[in-house]
């Protein structure tokens, strides 16, 4: 019990004391010194403090100080209080963390775009929805190699919704549409070209990647940006036609 206290903002010699006043059911500074062997300056600082905490009560009886412990139950209520204390500190904290400047995380390398892809896709909150402007085909399925069953995995565990411009219909895509109906949604603008890389909106997060060489995606958190993609992405799926196998 003394270790919890302590782990609960207790000093030890405050846990000591409010120990032994429960023990005796309250009593003077001398009947805790006499209860724990602890100093006079100890106990009269320690009990002064329990005091504060509202932990113990103190009374004047026959021109003695009587210390009195309040029920435990007291500390449950400290902690919800400081409980709230936080929740309200961390709400202001988030606040202040969503007006930070723009935050962009690079990925570069084979490993590093793997980890990426099955990281956000496993960690994701249920219901996310992924936009691409468009779908890199064949090219992200190579790249992935055995990873992108991992993936696939995770996007349908987490009902990952995705929402994707194609310019053909790769067989890779079809498969994954006729899989997972409910969670994909393509559109087709037929081209005869070949990307190398896209755009894409993962949730609040702004993705620019490219497959050339080394393949590299950018992370980019910021809002106004954001909404660039957004729209950008809204122009591209009012033109094209929707995909069905």
């Amino acid at each position: 019990m003394k270790d919890t206290l302590i782990s609960l903002g207790l000093t030890e010699n405050e846990a000591d004391m409010y120990l032994h006043l429960l023990a005796i059911s309250g009593g003077t500074a001398y009947d805790v010194i006499k209860k724990s062997g602890m100093h006079r300056n100890s106990v009269y600082t320690g009990l002064q403090s329990l005091v504060k905490k509202k932990l113990v009560t103190q009374v004047e009886k026959n021109k003695k100080q009587f210390f009195q412990p309040t029920d435990p139950q007291r500390i449950l209520m400290l902690e919800e209080a400081h409980l709230d204390r936080i929740r309200d500190l961390v709400g202001n904290l988030q606040k202040l963390y969503q007006a930070r400047p723009t935050e962009i995380i690079v990925h570069e390398g084979l490993r590093e775009y793997r980890e990426f892809w099955k990281q956000i896709a496993k960690t994701s909150p249920k219901g996310t929805v992924n936009y691409v402007m468009p779908s890199m085909s064949r090219q992200w399925w190579d790249l992935m190699g055995s990873d992108a069953k991992k993936f696939l995995k995770y996007l349908a565990e987490n009902e990952i919704r995705l929402k994707m411009i194609v310019f053909s219909k790769a067989p890779e895509e079809m498969d994954v549409l006729r899989r997972y109906p409910k969670l994909n949604e393509f559109r087709l603008i037929e081209r005869n070209y070949d990307p190398a890389g896209n755009l894409g909106i993962w949730g609040n997060v702004c993705l620019i990647q490219s497959v050339e060489n080394i393949p590299v995606l950018i992370e980019i958190r910021n809002d106004a940006l954001l909404k660039v993609f957004q729209q950008h992405f809204e122009l591209l799926w009012e033109v094209g036609k929707e995909l069905e196998v």
